[in-house]
């Protein structure tokens, strides 16, 4: 997988995400959303019907709730602008603290709350398992190094997608960012590094994630709220401290405070997924557009695509996406067909390649059902550029 991202960076193939355009972005952002949703809840599920702890049931909709009840902080009126989006801002970590302490106030049963699996040895950077930290690959014949390859250049495909697309919806216009594009190949190329590293210590591999990244950037933002109360950027503060102290602060926790982490109730992070999650879909077109189909057309939102685009050819795009991102989920996720699970290569290692058939998808069978203005306006342009088609 390494050696396939880097191989990628070399040959500069990053420069083809330019083809996936807003139709298939919207579509993977939308399936990463839902990723966070569906393991939330089937954590959730779970406890209810097998074990029915109140306990992890308590705690995860407490954090969820929390967490979206400090957010909203920013829209209300005490104190100053700046306290106030300080304190959103830090609504997960404020939510988990909280939480994490009241689980503790139980009398007679914070000892038998479920909570995150770290390593008992008392030792800085112990592994969870007590294995050693360099994994001994000897024992791999080299005709299953060559099988390897087949997943590995199917899982690249995905990490090089996701990647280009993350940090493309980290650069959006109406992000703000003043310092121009990302450099891709040399994120990819160093993206691989990562990998090949992680993958020789047994560490799970690094990526630019959704939706981690576009929130980074709204959380170093100054913010507003528009007429209809959707939050918009005023100006961006573009700077690399944040995110290497706060990797930072992680290595410090993981190393030498992994008691503290250990502290945390499973039922915490799961409800933090879920609000990570749900948080996300603010952002998301194809959510936006998909909540069209129940409202009602005079309390539209004012959108250029809703000034533009007949109400019609809207929803059609819209049923077109949805399709599209329900094929992907069933890829993902085999729920449907037991016998599928006996299969030699899981169906779910086939989800790349279909991602990347989006590509062609958009740029010859669309192009057959919508007018080119319609596509422009849907996948092209934002609400700043829109007159640019017209003059």
């Amino acid at each position: 997988l390494g050696c396939f991202l880097v191989l990628y960076s070399l040959i500069e193939a990053s420069c083809l995400i330019k083809y996936c355009g807003r139709f298939t972005e919207e579509i993977l952002a939308l399936m990463v959303s839902f990723v966070f949703i569906y393991n939330a809840i089937e954590s959730l599920v779970y406890e209810v019907d097998l074990t029915y702890d109140l306990a992890f049931v308590s705690l995860f909709l407490g954090t969820f709730l929390l967490c979206n009840l400090v957010n909203s902080f920013r829209k209300s009126r005490y104190v100053t602008r700046e306290l106030r989006a300080f304190i959103s801002n830090l609504a997960p970590a404020l939510s988990i603290c909280i939480v994490t302490g009241l689980s503790y106030c139980v009398p007679n049963r914070s000892d038998q709350i479920q909570r995150t699996k770290m390593s008992q040895e008392g030792r800085p950077f112990a592994t969870t398992t007590g294995r050693p930290w360099l994994v001994d690959g000897s024992g791999i014949t080299w005709q299953s190094k060559l099988l390897c390859c087949v997943p590995g250049f199917l899982v690249s495909v995905l990490f090089m997608t996701e990647a280009s697309i993350g940090m493309l919806l980290t650069v959006r216009p109406e992000m703000k960012l003043r310092k121009g594009s990302p450099y891709l190949h040399w994120d990819t190329f160093l993206q691989g590094l990562m990998v090949i590293g992680c993958s020789l210590f047994g560490l799970p591999w690094c990526m630019v994630s959704l939706p981690h990244s576009p929130m980074n950037v709204e959380v170093l933002a100054d913010t507003a709220d528009d007429d209809q109360g959707n939050k918009m950027i005023l100006r961006s503060r573009e700077t690399r401290w944040t995110a290497f102290l706060s990797h930072a602060a992680m290595l410090c926790l993981v190393g030498f405070a992994s008691s503290w982490i250990a502290l945390i109730p499973v039922g915490v992070a799961f409800g933090f997924l879920l609000y990570m999650g749900t948080e996300s879909l603010s952002d998301n077109d194809l959510f936006e557009r998909f909540q069209l189909f129940f409202t009602d057309p005079s309390l539209y939102p004012p959108s250029h695509y809703v000034r533009f685009v007949r109400r019609s050819v809207i929803h059609w795009y819209t049923v077109i996406q949805l399709l599209c991102f329900i094929f992907l989920w069933l890829l993902h996720d085999n729920f449907y067909v037991p016998a599928l699970d006996g299969l030699a290569v899981p169906i779910s290692m086939f989800f790349p390649l279909v991602l990347v058939a989006m590509v062609p998808f958009r740029m010859f069978l669309l192009p057959k059902v919508f007018s080119k203005l319609d596509l422009s306006i849907l996948t092209s342009v934002d609400e700043h550029s829109i007159a640019r088609l017209f003059y």
